[in-house]
């Protein structure tokens, strides 16, 4: 922040139902109709993988906080 300069940050989800094809979805949707900045990846390191290459196709940072796979950082080049 500069100048005491406030920005507001809108948090958006929606549930995965711990479905590849439901989290592939949603993430589309965030980006195309929410116009999201970030994403943020699913503890579960599948999902995350699932989404990853929409991340990139759309040049969109996908934060990872944990993922339970190893496999998560190989992907498309690190998550």
């Amino acid at each position: 922040m500069r100048d005491g300069e406030k920005r507001t940050v809108r948090l958006i989800w929606y549930d995965d139902y711990s479905q590849i094809s439901a989290a592939r979805t949603n993430v589309l949707r965030l980006l195309r109709e929410d116009k999201i900045e970030t994403l943020l990846g699913s503890y579960s390191g599948s999902l995350t993988i699932s989404v990853a290459e929409i991340a990139e196709e759309y040049k969109k940072v996908l934060w990872n906080h944990g993922g339970s796979s190893d496999e998560s950082f190989v992907t498309g080049g690190g998550i």
